[in-house]
């Protein structure tokens, strides 16, 4: 968990607010005030210095400030550089030495303390993104797993008539995988014999071809080799399940301070709540594909397509709805089989409930 410190108290002999630990709480406050229109060096409480450049400080938020919405006002003044104004790019600090927080240019302290500060910072702002995104989106966990349960039941029967259309119509797979390697267009090419040359033998005409367009062929993916939606959904649910939560912030804090109370676990966690979600979202894709693809539309492109009198494939489908699911009879030659889908494979799963990115929280 990141430290929290306690509320300022005023010290009335100085103009600067008296923080004896680190304020980070006046970030979120700062970076609201600058965005409501206040200025950085309106901010209440600051210390103006001077300050020596050569004075540790832990930086609370970085800022730019167009100069446009300066107006008249000029540069702001570095706490580092005097009272004169010196910068439009830098950082609110909190200084522990002088127990106060002040603004200073990105470029005006000492290098390695600059440096030291803004690998503590971005280290912070990790593990804070961290926290907040957890505090966030814990609560859905419970909706996550049962997204995944739901989903997975129609990845598992996805799995299954995929690999039964590849094995009772193998033909048909293979003229269809050829279409969707040479851009997914369902076409014919048809020679057209052209007038005789005006020069050279009388006899020999030339011979040119036009493409005959039937349609598109959709969902292709659900017959490549990388269509396996159950084995992502499998991993994304083990990771919930190790994440599982309560639904209420409440408990998503209790969580948090009980079972992440490192720096490395809580960033850990955050990823595997992002990692389920990418996991998820990839079986999401591939179950479309796989819509798309025993669509009924699209097995009407594919028999005008097999049918056409320029086509050499010898193949059909029939697709009938029954019940919840649907029926697909398929000949090929003189051989026929019929499958039967179940009516989950073909329904929208349900949208990962928790944010894609933690910027998302």
């Amino acid at each position: 968990m990141v430290k929290r410190a306690e509320a300022p108290k005023l010290d009335s002999a100085k103009a600067a607010r008296v923080y004896k630990d680190f304020p980070g709480y006046e970030r979120s406050t700062f970076i609201n005030f600058t965005k409501a229109g206040g200025q950085p060096d309106d901010y209440p409480g600051l210390d103006f210095g001077p300050v020596l450049k050569t004075l540790p400080f832990r930086k609370i938020a970085d800022f730019h400030v167009s100069r446009e919405k300066r107006g008249d006002r000029g540069m702001i003044p570095c706490a580092m550089c005097g009272p004169r104004e010196k910068f439009l790019e830098g950082s609110l600090v909190w200084m522990e030495s002088r127990q106060a927080i002040a603004l200073i240019g990105h470029c005006c302290a000492d290098k390695e303390n600059q440096r030291r500060a803004d690998e503590e910072y971005l280290e912070r702002m990790e593990l804070t993104r961290a926290e907040d995104f957890l505090l966030a989106w814990l609560p859905f966990t419970k909706m996550a797993l049962a997204a995944i349960d739901q989903t997975l039941a129609a990845a598992v029967e996805a799995e299954r008539v995929k690999a039964a259309f590849s094995r009772k119509f193998p033909a048909a797979v293979q003229a269809l995988r050829a279409v969707s390697k040479s851009g997914g267009m369902l076409g014919h090419t048809e020679k057209i014999g052209d007038q005789f040359d005006e020069v050279g033998p009388r006899g020999l005409g030339r011979l040119n071809t036009r493409t005959v367009t039937i349609g598109h062929l959709f969902g292709a993916g659900a017959l490549g080799s990388g269509f396996h939606p159950v084995k992502d959904l499998r991993v994304a649910r083990s990771r919930i399940e190790a994440l599982l939560c309560e639904e209420s912030s409440e408990a998503a804090l209790e969580l948090i301070t009980s079972s992440y109370a490192s720096a490395d676990e809580l960033k850990k966690a955050a990823k595997l709540l992002l990692a389920a979600g990418k996991e998820y979202k990839h079986s999401l894709r591939l179950l479309q594909e796989f819509r798309a693809f025993f669509s009924e539309y699209n097995f009407a492109n594919v028999n005008d397509w097999a049918g056409h009198p320029l086509s050499d494939h010898r193949f059909s489908f029939e697709y009938r709805r029954q019940g919840d699911g649907v029926r697909i009879s398929g000949k090929e030659g003189e051989a026929f089989d019929t499958l039967y889908l179940e009516g989950n494979a073909l329904s929208s799963p349900p949208l990962w409930p928790v944010a894609s990115t933690m910027d998302d929280e």
